[in-house]
């Protein structure tokens, strides 16, 4: 109450503009700091993204090849071999294929009676093992016919040639002479069969007579 004028004042409390701008300010900077913080400068990004694409494509490009096969690779360059040691491909541009090299067991019979020398028909089974021939030549023609074929794969589909190799050799001898003699016996069946296997790459490694009948 003011005496003299007989007037009511209304004390109102003090607004700092001042302080209010200085605390503004302050916050700004709080803020313009805190996103230098959380700034990732461009550079490291696309060094980040160019080591994750390098690491998977020397994961997806390497090769390692075991004693008992080969990898074949193929695609952008001439054909390639490894055998028994690591190596590298260029990923989504080349391939690659295996390729059995383990020697592996048949077994090989005549699927009825031939006719000896003597004329005496007889039945015939033996076991023979097979592999794959390991020189550059052998494998890449041995790429055209087994590529990604397991040993069963490629047992059974030589049986016509060893059976028909197994029916010419009785028919050169005396049924005598192959029973008394399973070595000769052997010995012509795979002298006989070895360049008809030789033609697909294979190499006969142990014939093995079991029974003539």
């Amino acid at each position: 109450l003011d005496i003299n004028t007989g007037l009511f004042f209304e004390e109102r409390p003090s607004f700092d503009i001042l302080g209010l701008i200085n605390n503004r300010g302050e916050t700004s900077k709080k803020r313009r700091k805190s996103m230098d913080t959380l700034f990732i400068p461009g550079w490291l990004i696309t060094f980040v993204i160019v080591a994750i694409l390098v690491l998977i494509l020397l994961v997806k490009g390497y090769v390692n090849a075991k004693p008992n096969e080969v990898v074949v690779i193929t695609g952008l360059r001439k054909q390639r071999h490894l055998r028994g040691k690591a190596g590298f491909m260029i990923p989504f541009v080349e391939q690659r294929s295996y390729l059995d090299i383990e020697q592996f067991s048949t077994d090989v019979r005549t699927s009825e009676a031939v006719p000896t020398l003597d004329f005496i028909n007889v039945r015939a089974d033996a076991a023979v093992k097979l592999k794959i021939g390991t020189t550059d030549e052998m494998i890449a023609r041995a790429a055209e016919n087994f590529l990604n074929w397991n040993t069963t794969d490629i047992s059974n589909s030589v049986q016509d040639v060893l059976e028909g190799n197994l029916r010419e050799v009785i028919g050169q001898m005396e049924l005598r002479k192959m029973v008394n003699d399973r070595q000769e016996f052997a010995s012509k069946v795979q002298d006989n069969v070895a360049p008809d296997l030789a033609k697909i790459c294979l190499l006969y490694t142990s014939p093995s007579p079991r029974d003539t009948r």
